[in-house]
């Protein structure tokens, strides 16, 4: 028999529609459904926090790359967040969220 750890665990059914728990010391608790977020919340976490985007996974010269502004106007529209590598590259980033008809697949 195999016992979780008591600390903080998420558990999910293996079916898609299944209900994620939180077992904490003992106790469980089900995850209530929450709206998901919009991509101006994206693309403001994003640039607050620039490291949650995994770009050493692609490219270790893009670490860390530091977020420079949000929507700067350029010819083919606004850019959603600009930002530099180390080595002085720039780099664009768009947040889109899955059922928008602008994203890219």
């Amino acid at each position: 028999m195999v016992h979780a750890p008591t600390s903080n665990i998420a558990i999910m059914k293996k079916s898609a529609y299944g209900t994620p728990l939180l077992l904490q010391n003992g106790s469980t608790q089900a995850f209530e459904k929450v709206d998901p977020p919009s991509e101006l919340f994206i693309q403001q976490t994003v640039f607050e926090c620039p490291d949650l985007l995994p770009f050493s996974d692609n490219d270790e010269s893009f670490n860390p790359c530091l977020a420079i502004c949000t929507e700067l106007r350029t010819p083919a529209g606004p850019l959603d967040i600009l930002m530099v590598t180390p080595d002085g590259e720039l780099c664009n980033v768009e947040a889109k969220l899955w059922r928008n008809p602008q994203a890219r697949r």
